[in-house]
């Protein structure tokens, strides 16, 4: 089956190409597709009607859009560093900062893996430590935008971010 929904055409994307899509699944249960926008709009499309319809806007944007496996939890990331979850039938169950200064139950932690005290280089270790010190990224392809996994249940999520303190710090 092919669908097409030039979201150009619809007003979903501005004109001069300077928009992009951030994220896209397929929604079985709502016999739609979910696509989020970079300037903030999360989109379903309607399978059978090929309905365009604005489910939520982030006026801040949105840098990542992650459904959980079982499709019950959809998490975004927005241009403000915060973390939003909403249910699949878009309602919002939570709303953190992805960067937080304390510490305690229900708040996120960093396990200081890529830092330069938990990594082993070798016999080449200083020189390798150097040239990560030396790189804006982590790796050639870092994009700088968090990254997203769940568990295979949909029970937990995690997460991998740059620092805007520190900057990267994996190898």
């Amino acid at each position: 089956m092919k669908n097409d929904t030039p979201l150009v055409a619809e007003g979903s994307l501005p004109e001069d190409g300077s928009g992009c899509t951030v994220g896209i699944q397929e929604l079985l249960d709502h016999e739609s597709v979910c696509v989020a926008t970079a300037s903030g709009d999360v989109l379903l499309c309607n399978l059978n009607t090929h309905q365009l319809e604005c489910v939520g806007s982030v006026a801040s944007g949105i840098s990542v859009m992650s459904w959980s496996p079982d499709q019950e939890l959809v998490l975004l990331a927005t241009g403000q560093q915060t973390l939003i979850m909403v249910t699949k039938e878009f309602e919002p169950i939570m709303e953190q900062q992805i960067h937080q200064d304390d510490f305690g139950e229900s708040k996120f932690i960093t396990v200081g893996w890529g830092r330069k005290e938990t990594q082993f280089h070798g016999s080449g270790g200083r020189q390798a430590a150097f040239q990560l010190q030396m790189h804006e990224s982590a790796l050639p392809w870092d994009d700088h935008r968090p990254q997203v996994t769940w568990r295979g249940d949909g029970a937990f999520f995690a997460m991998s971010v740059v620092c805007p303190e520190t900057g990267p710090q994996a190898v």
